[in-house]
């Protein structure tokens, strides 16, 4: 997906590297949780195609991952591994949710 960056500005994210979008305290997000949008693009349109929900629990970050199935649909692709979601106290269905209602808000998700 083609986007502006100023499109992802007026959405709440800052470039914080050359490739890397970071998005926080808006759309839901708490303390401590941030999405990430990679910029595989160049000058001032930016090629969105995978987006990472991250949340920090006991000292350690779980993520969500969601790309681009096709052109303007994005499905969530994975998260990280049960066993060390389980070790941070966080359930996968419940992470699972809470990024997708915070992502939703930005993207259409396919189910």
């Amino acid at each position: 997906m083609l986007v502006t960056t100023d499109y992802l500005r007026r959405r709440g994210f800052r470039r914080v590297s050359p490739h890397l979008w970071l998005c926080a305290r808006r759309h839901g997000l708490r303390p401590g949780e941030h999405l990430s949008a990679y910029d595989w693009g160049a000058g001032l349109l930016v090629d969105l195609s995978s987006l990472h929900f991250t949340r920090e629990a006991r000292g350690e970050r779980a993520h969500v991952y969601f790309r681009e199935e096709s052109p303007g649909r994005w499905v969530r692709e994975g998260h990280t591994p049960r066993d060390d979601l389980n070790r941070m106290g966080l359930e996968a269905a419940a992470l699972c949710a809470q990024a997708e209602a915070v992502v939703s808000v930005l993207l259409p998700l396919c189910s």
